[in-house]
């Protein structure tokens, strides 16, 4: 059997004051990374909220390209946007924000050669997109417990394989004709509609304050008079249109008397 030590009450007072520093620390180190977990996942919903706005806004673009009446300002400005979307590309993916001048001769090259290097960019991005999505994917389906719960071969599978699994069944929908294009309203729609929704979550959670009219009325009240000291008064608002009653003489014959008794017809009776 374990002895028990002989502690004096100095000693047990300084075990009790070093345990509670070192829970206090822990409790620091904690809300620290819960501080910076919540900093990290706001951050990441604004970069979604911003790529989805984006992705709203670039779908006229998408649209006007198809179009066959095309001139020289329209196809200035697709490649102006190219370029915007390739230099922000790579500063997410490398983070070098020296890129400003990186894509201005890819742009205003052949046909052949920007699709050539569009093409050489997503492959070297395809592979950071698939380890990223496939980790995110599998995060969501462990917190929302699909894991234990799926009997699908496709819910199994990852979430890169879904996708391609996806671009292959609509390329076989396809026609021969439209080997370049690819029908992404429903992607879009339904990104539209999440927009929305956290648009309007957003303002009815933060709702502007507004202000009321009993808060507006503030009594004045004067602090400084004590009970009793100080005669208070209500102050009565002016007359209008007021005049001092006018004494007339009275022009009738009959007295007040006679003249009352003769509205109920007893003037000219007499008592029997």
């Amino acid at each position: 059997m374990k002895k028990k030590r002989n502690l004096s009450v100095f000693d047990a007072i300084q075990e009790l004051e070093s345990d509670d520093v070192k829970a206090e620390k822990k409790r620091r180190k904690r809300t620290t990374t819960d501080r910076l977990r919540a900093e990290a996942a706001q951050s990441q919903s604004k970069v979604y909220n911003h790529l989805v706005e984006c992705r709203i806004l670039l779908q006229r673009a998408t649209t006007s390209v198809g179009e066959e009446e095309q001139n020289d300002a329209v196809e200035q400005d697709c490649n102006t946007l190219l370029k915007s979307l390739l230099q922000a590309r790579s500063k997410l993916v490398s983070g070098d924000p020296d890129v400003d001048g990186k894509y201005e001769d890819v742009v205003n090259s052949s046909c052949d050669d920007l699709d050539a290097v569009l093409q050489e960019e997503y492959e070297a991005c395809r592979d950071i997109w698939k380890t990223v999505l496939n980790k995110r994917h599998n995060n969501l389906k462990l917190h929302s417990g699909l894991t234990a719960k799926s009997q699908f071969k496709v819910m199994d599978s990852s979430f890169w394989e879904q996708v391609e699994g996806t671009m292959e069944y609509e390329g076989l929908r396809e026609n021969d004709d439209q080997k370049d294009t690819f029908d992404d309203s429903k992607v879009y729609q339904q990104l539209l509609k999440d927009f929305v929704a956290t648009s309007a979550n957003a303002n009815s959670a933060t709702p502007r304050p507004e202000k009321s009219s009993k808060n507006s009325k503030k009594k004045q009240v004067d602090r400084g008079a004590s009970k009793g000291r100080k005669i208070r008064y209500k102050e009565i608002p002016k007359l209008v249109n007021f005049t001092f009653p006018l004494s007339r003489n009275n022009t009738s014959n009959l007295n007040q008397d006679e003249w009352f008794q003769s509205l109920f017809g007893g003037a000219g009776s007499k008592k029997s």
